[in-house]
């Protein structure tokens, strides 16, 4: 059962990776919550190219990962259905033994292996990011979006 303190264990973990994105410019929408999904994204990364459609990656922010995880591969799930399979679900959280177990049980598990992408430890999520080819502003005007956090996110590009 997850108490008051482990939510905002939580939420503190989510507003330091939101920290070390806005620090490094990278640009993201948080507590994406869209049409037809039951479940609200943490934070939504876009990168765009001339040569490649619109590619939208979630990053689902969990500090202890327990059976957490599955909420992330159930949000792939959505974003399929919404971005006709052009989204990419990562898990990002602390390195550990949890971690390391999903890791090791991602390309074992068929449902996992189709829905999560990997497992991003926070540390490095700024490289990976960086790393993406046309990171760009998430279209605030995708009418598939139906709210999101404008004072958590950062919109510059």
């Amino acid at each position: 059962m997850e108490t008051n303190s482990n939510r905002q264990q939580g939420l503190d973990f989510e507003y330091e990776i939101e920290a070390m994105l806005k620090e490094n410019g990278i640009p993201f929408l948080s507590q994406v919550d869209y049409k037809d999904m039951s479940s609200i994204c943490d934070i939504i990364v876009a990168t765009k190219t001339k040569f490649r459609p619109y590619i939208i990656y979630n990053l689902s922010i969990k500090k202890s990962l327990r059976e957490r995880y599955k909420l992330s591969a159930f949000e792939q799930v959505g974003l399929d259905s919404i971005y006709w399979r052009r989204s990419k679900s990562y898990v990002v959280t602390l390195p550990g033994k949890e971690a390391e177990n999903l890791i090791k049980k991602i390309p074992k598990k068929k449902d996992l292996k189709k829905t999560l992408k990997g497992v991003i430890y926070s540390k490095d999520l700024v490289n990976f990011l960086i790393e993406l080819s046309g990171l760009a502003t998430p279209d605030i005007n995708d009418k598939r979006i139906k709210n999101f956090n404008r004072k958590r996110s950062n919109l510059c590009s």
